[in-house]
């Protein structure tokens, strides 16, 4: 689990650093201090943030809500956290292989000839095991990568046909008005 964690805060400074310095070219001496330290501590929703005040100086008319840009934006990000987790779960995985050959080394250790077979068994046992444990911790992080993937993703998009349902409202009684 300290691997993951580790992985995960990992991840997260990466894409920190990443945002700093995007944030420090893009922005230059014109940015924000609250918008920097928003990048830089709060990453995942800092960053959807950072793009919407940015398409609000330069004039957009019809944006989304921020809370739009916020999850659109925190989706992909997760999906880089996801492909960091990946990494120590497979790290974790590897671990459990550390003990496949214990079983035969106890057994040469004996005097009883018979012992090799329980060795052997030992090692099958634990590499089947190791194995299972793998698929199990695989099946897990898809289905949390899930969760953290598309939870954000569904958001943005409620968030956004909620607005264009609110402007297609907004026109429709302005025609009624003004017929």
């Amino acid at each position: 689990m300290q691997i993951l964690f580790l992985s995960v805060l990992f991840t997260t400074l990466l894409i920190s650093l990443c945002l700093f310095v995007a944030f420090i070219h893009l922005e230059g001496q014109n940015g924000k201090g609250s918008e920097l330290l928003h990048l830089v501590f709060f990453p995942y929703t800092g960053w959807g943030s950072w793009v919407y005040e940015r398409c609000q100086k330069s004039g957009l008319k019809d944006l989304f809500p921020k809370d739009y840009y916020v999850y659109k934006h925190m989706g992909l990000l997760n999906i880089a956290l996801s492909l960091g987790g990946l990494v120590a779960v497979f790290l974790m995985w590897s671990e459990s292989f550390n003990y496949v050959g214990e079983g035969m080394e106890w057994a040469e250790e004996t005097d009883n000839a018979s012992m090799v077979g329980v060795g052997l068994l030992g090692d099958i046992l634990i590499g089947v095991g190791s194995l299972i444990y793998g698929g199990i911790l695989l099946v897990l992080w898809f289905i949390a990568s899930l969760v953290i993937i598309a939870l954000p993703f569904f958001l943005a998009r409620s968030s956004k046909r909620a607005h264009l349902f609110h402007q297609l409202k907004k026109e429709n009684e302005q025609l009624k008005s003004g017929t």
